[in-house]
């Protein structure tokens, strides 16, 4: 395992976030801190939020998960208002949106589902047709997601929360 410092933050080629166990979970926690581990989203998990401690000075430390979807995912809704919020913003994230779904969804599991949605010219939200978190594709296609609660379904109809998604500028 290669790493290096530079300036505020702190850099690995490699590093794997699927297990406490794995010798970069415990060189992270020889260095610093994890604060936050695993989330209930989907797609999204697992997401790593800590510092990392060098002499006197700490840098702010985020792990993604491996899969692109899960990525911009996770960018969209966490890292990127991090970031702006360390950067002094105080517009860390744009402001949530209801609009009507013009679509069927249900939410099985237990996590929160960022689903992949665009705005149509009818006023509502069409539904990226497959939600595999490998389909990369539907982060090009979505101009934001629709946070659906674990065990709900949504109708057609129903009114729906729309995180606008890339290009919103705080």
């Amino acid at each position: 395992m290669q790493g290096g410092r530079r300036g505020g933050y702190h850099r690995h080629q490699r590093w794997h976030v699927g297990g406490r166990r794995g010798p970069c979970h415990r060189r992270r926690q020889a260095e610093g801190h994890i604060d936050v581990w695993k989330i209930a989203a989907k797609p999204g998990k697992p997401l790593a939020f800590g510092g990392v401690i060098s002499g006197d000075r700490e840098a702010a430390f985020v792990g993604l998960p491996g899969n692109p979807v899960a990525v911009w995912s996770n960018l969209l809704t966490l890292v990127a208002p991090f970031l702006r919020r360390c950067q002094g913003l105080t517009r860390i994230e744009p402001a949530p949106l209801t609009l009507r779904a013009d679509f069927s969804y249900t939410v099985k599991g237990k996590r929160v589902e960022f689903v992949r949605v665009r705005r149509n010219d009818r006023g509502g939200l069409d539904v990226y047709p497959t939600q595999d978190s490998a389909v990369i594709s539907s982060a090009l296609w979505a101009d934001g997601v629709s946070p659906i609660a674990a065990g709900t379904s949504v109708r057609p109809g129903d009114l729906v929360t729309f995180l606008p998604g890339p290009g919103w500028n705080p």
